[in-house]
């Protein structure tokens, strides 16, 4: 698994010349790493604002978990493109081909868009912690919302490639209006946290 790897390994992996893992996976790592940060802020404030103790815990675990998804879909999205590739290289006019081409291009879209969700979210809980956050962590918070917005439109950007190659027009119309939706509601939420960060220092 390319997550059990160190970091110095996956990003030697990365700049050869093979196919995965790619922008996918890489996309995965970038909000992994923006909601580990989030993770560290909430550990540090909870000695520093015993007065929202509860709530700090609760986003912290809410946090926790997305992290963890983040985490596995780095290698997921490697997995899911190693199929597309193999579906690819079937013969062109082969029933089989046809069939696992559609098939595999939908979980080739749907990963990507499963991480730019969990960076959505993520950034929802961060914008949160920055208002309840240690002073000193607050620059780590707007890094946090720099690294999901770009793990949100890196993955939205795989999404929409794979999307194009879909028959199936009602998948596609649905997830198109989600990665809409939710890039207003990312675009807005970093620049809010940003701004908090930027009030307080």
């Amino acid at each position: 698994m390319l997550i059990q790897n160190s970091l110095k390994e996956y990003l030697n992996i990365l700049a050869k010349k093979t196919s995965v893992p790619g922008g996918g996976s890489a996309a995965a790592l970038v909000s992994a790493s923006g909601a580990a940060l989030n993770s560290m802020a909430a550990h540090f404030s909870l000695k520093n604002n015993l007065s929202e103790t509860s709530e700090i815990k609760s986003l912290l675990k809410q946090n926790e978990v997305i992290r963890k998804k983040l985490m596995l879909l780095v290698d997921k999205d490697a997995d899911a493109y190693e199929q597309l590739s193999y579906a690819t290289k079937l013969p062109k006019d082969s029933l089989e081909r046809k069939s696992l081409m559609q098939k595999n291009l939908k979980k080739a879209a749907q990963i990507p868009l499963e991480i730019s969700i969990l960076s959505c979210d993520c950034l929802q809980l961060c914008s949160q912690l920055v208002l309840k956050a240690n002073f000193n962590l607050l620059s780590d918070l707007g890094c946090a919302a720099y690294f999901l917005e770009s793990g949100f439109y890196s993955a939205a950007l795989n999404a929409s490639v794979n999307l194009k190659l879909i028959k199936d027009q009602s998948f596609c119309v649905q997830r198109y209006k989600l990665i809409r939706k939710m890039a207003l509601k990312v675009t807005a939420l970093k620049r809010k946290i940003v701004q908090s960060v930027e009030s307080q220092v």
